[in-house]
């Protein structure tokens, strides 16, 4: 089994630890809700993520969200979105 989650969810602390340089990691970022998003008649994935830091006294939560640009099983490219109906 590959370590795919692991490693984005080490990335997104990395990312997050650089967005708000000197703070105290006390959650490391974790995907939230492995699910998908259902949008224009697609099945697409969508995995928003947690973690929390701590700068000076104040404990902050680095909330995000993915949506691929690859299906993530099979390596097809996703369609540009487009805000036209």
């Amino acid at each position: 089994m590959c370590n795919c989650i692991d490693r984005v969810e080490k990335q997104l602390t990395e990312k997050m630890i650089e967005l708000n340089p000197g703070c105290e990691v006390l959650e490391n970022v974790e995907i939230q809700n492995k699910s998908f998003l259902f949008e224009r008649d697609e099945i697409r994935p969508y995995n928003p993520v947690l973690g929390r830091y701590k700068v000076g006294n104040k404990v902050r939560k680095f909330e995000t969200s993915m949506i691929y640009t690859f299906c993530p099983f099979c390596g097809q490219k996703y369609e540009p979105e487009t805000t036209e109906k």
